[in-house]
């Protein structure tokens, strides 16, 4: 299980790369239902915090695992 979320990190880790070269080219962010009504900057800002919630929630879920 351990070894699981470690790789559920590396693709956030991905992810978030990937969105955050919205601000090259703006294409990256078409995934997204409100990419047409809100800025790049903003979109970018909304994805990086959520990604940040949802990375600290799997890290405390590893450290809540017993070490095997």
């Amino acid at each position: 299980m351990r070894k699981r979320l470690m790789i559920v990190l590396a693709e956030m880790e991905d992810i978030n790369c990937f969105v955050q070269q919205g601000c090259i080219d703006p294409m990256h962010l078409e995934c997204f239902e409100e990419s047409d009504t809100r800025s790049p900057d903003e979109l970018m800002a909304k994805t990086d915090e959520l990604i940040g919630v949802a990375h600290e929630a799997i890290e405390r879920l590893y450290d809540m695992m017993k070490e095997k």
